[in-house]
């Protein structure tokens, strides 16, 4: 994680301003305009942006009226960056979402490697407000613990696991190896 100035009274308050009118626009259904104000406010954020928190929280609000307003592929590179550069592995949420995109634009692998994720993280509750799809999608293609019948009732995993550790842990998951010269 970067270390980061704190962020100035007077700029926490445009952040907060801004956040709010994406979230209004983003409530009436008027995507394409909330994703433009959120990105004035990720805009504002002073660099380094990548591991500060607040880069998060507006890349998360663009992928999100990006899913709600089916630009799936644009919010496929969004929730990359996401996970990737702006701290977001190991949030439900954005594991969820991500695979939510994946799974539309037909990448059934990688959508149930990130549905996954979120179900281990956030329990069964992550899926209580979506569509049933993709809990129904994710529950039939893996096998709960051993300790679990099914996925009904999953709390996720405890946070203080080893188990815990190393699905939060992105080393593991997205490493690129080198090409072998020819």
């Amino acid at each position: 994680m970067t270390n980061h100035e704190p962020t100035s009274d007077d700029l926490q308050a445009e952040l907060d301003r801004i956040a709010a009118a994406g979230d209004q626009l983003a409530s009436e259904s008027r995507y394409l305009e909330a994703i433009a104000v959120y990105r004035q406010g990720f805009d504002l954020i002073p660099h380094p942006k990548i591991g500060n928190a607040a880069s998060l929280w507006f890349m998360a609000a663009i992928g999100d009226a990006q899913w709600y307003g089916e630009f799936d592929e644009e919010g496929k590179d969004t929730w990359r960056d996401v996970i990737l550069l702006y701290g977001g592995f190991g949030n439900p949420f954005v594991h969820l979402r991500r695979g939510q995109t994946l799974l539309h634009l037909g990448d059934r692998t990688e959508a149930a490697n990130e549905l996954l994720r979120a179900l281990l993280l956030g329990g069964q509750a992550i899926f209580s407000r979506e569509p049933d799809e993709y809990w129904d999608f994710i529950t039939s293609e893996v096998r709960p613990p051993p300790d679990y019948p099914n996925w009904i009732g999953w709390p996720g995993l405890e946070k203080d696991s080893e188990e815990y550790r190393r699905w939060t842990d992105p080393t593991g998951v997205y490493q690129f190896t080198k090409k072998e010269p020819q």
